[in-house]
């Protein structure tokens, strides 16, 4: 039979159509997974919502692309750049409070600042080693002269470097007498160079004597000298020219000095007046 539309087929009784639409329903079930593509695929996109209520694609954490260990081993190094800057920071500040407080002190004792002194930077070389002399301060302390000195310098075993501070105390001498240095007795005597053996042991045992002249050292240590050197064991000195210099690590302390002021004006009082007249050379201001 000839359909209207021009092409030639068999007519559909209603039960056969039935049964092919059927078929047809059945059918589609094994191409629903394209079909669902094809809807995936038309279906329209929205943007996902911010969590600030604006419109955008959100920013979602994969946990992996970036690792906890990542996140960790990026932020060491802000936090350790950080807590070094606060260490100097700290450190700087708390310098700046010791220097105002020890200034406030000096003055308070009518002690002054004054250029450093290159006669007794010299003297700090040549007890420890080249370095650079740093605050100084001038007064007078029982009608006698004074100047103190703070001293840095370096030292190195060839891997590190180490950086010690000092200071210097010394006190005018009516005149100006060999040299003469008293240390501590550190028992390694055979690398110390020459030392005075005297008649007090214990003495000897705690410290030692260096001087070129000895006689002129034992006129200076008699018994009552070396009594007052064991009386003030922490004192270290040295008779230069014309001045009596004593020295300790650190920077100085007002509180600190003053004692050593104290213990170096019984020192210098018990040096026999036969020895500055005899070694003794005048001073020219």
């Amino acid at each position: 039979m000839e359909l209207g539309c021009g092409l030639s087929g068999r007519l559909l009784t209603p039960r056969r159509r039935q049964a092919t639409n059927h078929r047809v329903d059945h059918g589609a079930a094994p191409n629903s997974s394209r079909g669902a593509s094809l809807a995936e695929a038309t279906k329209t996109v929205y943007p996902r919502a911010r969590p600030d209520g604006k419109s955008g694609p959100g920013v979602r954490y994969v946990a992996g692309v970036i690792s906890p260990y990542s996140v960790l081993s990026l932020l060491f190094p802000v936090v350790f750049i950080g807590a070094m800057t606060w260490l100097i920071v700290w450190s700087t500040r708390r310098r700046r409070a010791r220097l105002r407080q020890r200034a406030a002190q000096v003055a308070s004792v009518g002690w002054y600042p004054v250029p450093p002194n290159p006669w007794l930077a010299q003297i700090a070389a040549n007890l420890f080693r080249e370095g650079e002399p740093g605050e100084t301060y001038a007064g007078v302390y029982q009608g006698r002269g004074l100047c103190v000195l703070d001293y840095t310098y370096v030292t190195s075993n060839g891997k590190s470097q180490q950086t010690h501070t000092v200071n210097l105390v010394a006190l005018t001498l009516p005149v100006a007498l060999p040299p003469l240095t008293v240390r501590h007795e550190s028992g390694l005597r055979m690398f110390r160079g020459r030392d005075l053996e005297l008649e007090n042991q214990q003495f000897n045992d705690q410290f030692r004597v260096e001087c070129f002249d000895d006689r002129y050292a034992s006129a200076v240590m008699h018994p009552r000298m070396m009594e007052c050197v064991l009386f003030n064991p922490g004192l270290e000195w040295q008779v230069a020219g014309s001045a009596f210099v004593s020295w300790s690590a650190n920077g100085f302390a007002v509180p600190d000095v003053l004692a050593r002021l104290d213990a170096m004006t019984r020192l210098i009082d018990l040096i026999p007046p036969f020895v500055l007249r005899d070694y003794g050379q005048p001073t020219f201001s």
